[in-house]
């Protein structure tokens, strides 16, 4: 209610999409939430926010501390509770090579999700830091960064470039075909243009057994990510074997 107070005519035409940032974050940092819970916010900002309000989707901003302290395990700091001052004590670094595949299954929701998504400075290439100061460190030598952040950059230019290509991201509807514990499948449609988004946060290999019907027709999809090789669908369903810790994006 309060972010919806400050929207509509002669007023703001969107608003930053915290309630939705909050459950991201337990779900793809924290893991606390599962894909179930996700959805569940994801139709309530719908239904609340309506398709004329611009919202805007993210994983942080200058108020927040970044999305990858609470992936690494830094935040929240079971002997420290203010970030503030955890923040000053003891700045997080990034230890896991997994928190850089949990932020980036995090990027493909943000930016295959309508509205207009945030991107703070830094969290494209997985720089973390806890509150205000230390969310706001200088931004590394690009030609510096390591193997890890520089996928997770690609990751990012692909998906923006993804979404400039496929109104159906932009404008489309949005259906979940499937959102359990560790696996959420997403379909976006606009017109002639459909887009299945596929993911698997767990670190283990997932089994994908999907009817897309009535948006898909049988026939080949393919992955724009490269994580799926092949994927048919037959008699409007198909199979898949979703890789640890990766989404895709298939269309056809």
């Amino acid at each position: 209610p309060g972010i919806n107070s400050f929207i509509g005519p002669n007023r703001l035409d969107g608003q930053f999409e915290f309630p939705l940032y909050d459950t991201l974050l337990e779900v793809f940092g924290t893991g606390k939430e599962d894909f179930a819970s996700l959805e569940r916010s994801a139709a309530a900002s719908d239904r609340v926010f309506g398709p004329e309000t611009v919202m805007s989707p993210l994983l942080g901003n200058h108020d927040k501390s970044r999305f990858m302290a609470y992936a690494d395990g830094d935040l929240p700091d079971p002997k420290e509770p203010d970030e503030f001052v955890v923040g000053w004590t003891k700045p997080p670094k990034v230890d896991q090579a997994s928190s850089y595949e949990k932020l980036k299954l995090a990027f493909t929701f943000v930016l295959t999700t309508s509205g207009a998504p945030t991107i703070y400075y830094g969290d494209e290439i997985g720089m973390t830091g806890a509150q205000d100061p230390d969310n706001r460190r200088m931004f590394p030598d690009l030609a510096k960064l390591t193997p890890a952040e520089k996928s997770v950059q690609n990751h990012v230019a692909k998906l923006n470039a993804l979404r400039a290509k496929h109104p159906a991201i932009r404008y489309g509807s949005r259906r979940a075909v499937l959102a359990d514990q560790a696996q959420y499948a997403v379909v976006r449609s606009y017109l002639n243009d459909r887009v299945l988004i596929l993911y698997n946060r767990s670190e283990k290999p997932a089994k994908l057994q999907i009817d897309v019907r009535p948006e898909f027709s049988d026939g080949p999809l393919r992955d724009q990510f490269g994580t799926l090789k092949e994927v048919n669908i037959k008699n409007g369903a198909f199979e898949a074997s979703l890789p640890a810790l990766s989404s895709a994006f298939l269309t056809p």
